[in-house]
């Protein structure tokens, strides 16, 4: 029998893995990649009879080859480009802190009373707040943040902004930005 595994040791696991996967040491996310798939794929068993979770354990075989110096088989970037690599998570965590401010906004508070509601949250300066808040808005660095940015506000529901806003500023405070 598999052994039952809680919605609250599901929360409790996931908030180990945010911490290891931002301790920016590469053996650590691995194998926390590692991990956190095999337990997605042991709740989704007992969540749900008979569903397929091949996929899971094709990416962990793909990850434990990676991760012991093979060449990986489907894991690749998609634009072949060479040059500096973008820092995803850094226009991720930027797109989320102003989806929240246009949250706020969109819940009918001023501009300035979002960004001292993202300067709480965030502890950033209502300066740089308003920087980050220009480059996202922009598109300047990554149209695909830009795009999901836009995506979290339109989704944002009618009697939730704040909740909703500060989801966003939880996100992007688990790293500088």
């Amino acid at each position: 029998m598999i052994e039952q595994i809680s919605d609250e040791e599901m929360r409790t696991q996931f908030t180990y893995f945010k911490k290891m996967f931002l301790s920016n040491d590469p053996q650590v996310t691995m194998n926390c990649t590692g991990a956190m798939l095999h337990l997605i794929s042991k709740y989704l068993r007992q969540k749900i009879s008979d569903i397929e979770t091949t996929p899971i354990l094709l990416l962990l075989e793909e990850l434990s080859n990676i991760a012991e110096g093979g060449s990986r088989t489907f894991i690749g970037s998609y634009n072949q480009k060479s040059g500096r690599r973008k820092l995803t998570s850094d226009h991720m965590r930027k797109a989320s802190i102003t989806a929240g401010i246009e949250i706020l906004i969109k819940g009918d508070k001023t501009l300035e009373e979002a960004l001292q509601n993202a300067q709480k949250k965030t502890r950033l300066p209502v300066t740089r707040l308003k920087e980050i808040r220009r480059e996202v808005k922009a598109g300047k660095r990554n149209k695909k943040a830009q795009e999901w940015m836009w995506q979290q506000v339109h989704a944002a529901s009618d009697h939730d902004y704040e909740n909703a806003a500060n989801a966003l500023f939880e996100v992007a405070s688990t790293k500088g930005a």
